[in-house]
């Protein structure tokens, strides 16, 4: 009867875990660099960052590029900033050059805090000289019921300055995890029964031999 139980608890536990297997936020804020063209330089995220992380202008970190920032310094549009010039405290020293594959922009302190604040989130392209020639539509990392959110790269096209961010809808979990127990509905009372029956042989069975230890005395 013990094992019959330990079915039914894993019966439940398999399809819970294959609904929510996917929950988990983004750890970082990763770019997947494709199909850059030749005036493209650099690469930066345009963020809203709040006030306790806000900086005039980080020097220590953009000291290693000899480009002109100020324009980039000065971008702020609908409360958009750049995350380089302007975020404090990054945890992460990033190559903001821009290259094909994979720029891990954020630690997961800083993913921590702008998925709490539910940022948006645009990409910016620099030429040599420091000037943006091109920026991207705008993501929000994760809405404000957290039903919908980043949980993976953010791939950018950059000739076609297109922006396509991994995001995980799950506002579908509470229809899934009803659709994930519907094929197990029949296997509970069945095992209960199964159970029921397995206790009545099993007092049936001590009456019997209690009968038989009778006779014998």
């Amino acid at each position: 009867m013990k094992k019959l139980l330990i079915v039914l608890v894993l019966l439940f536990i398999i399809p819970v875990q294959n609904v929510y297997a996917a929950r988990q936020d983004a750890q970082n804020i990763i770019l997947d660099i494709s199909n850059i063209p030749d005036n493209a330089s650099y690469i930066d995220i345009l963020t809203n960052i709040e006030d306790e992380k806000y900086t005039d202008f980080d020097k220590e970190y953009m000291r290693a590029y000899s480009f002109d920032a100020k324009e980039l310094s000065q971008y702020d549009k609908n409360g958009l900033v750049s995350y380089s010039c302007h975020y404090k405290d990054k945890g992460v020293k990033v190559d903001i050059s821009i290259k094909e594959g994979r720029i891990t922009f954020t630690d997961h302190k800083t993913t921590v805090e702008l998925f709490k604040n539910h940022n948006e989130l645009k990409i910016a392209v620099l030429n040599k000289n420091g000037q943006i020639i091109q920026v991207s539509d705008t993501i929000k990392i994760n809405d404000n019921d957290d039903k919908i959110y980043l949980a993976g790269d953010i791939k950018y096209n950059v000739g076609e300055n297109e922006i396509d961010p991994d995001m995980f809808d799950n506002s579908t979990n509470d229809l899934g995890l009803l659709a994930a127990y519907l094929p197990y509905i029949w296997v509970v009372p069945l095992l209960i029964a199964v159970i029921v029956i397995l206790i009545i042989i099993r007092i049936k069975r001590k009456k019997a031999k209690l009968k038989e230890d009778i006779h014998e005395h």
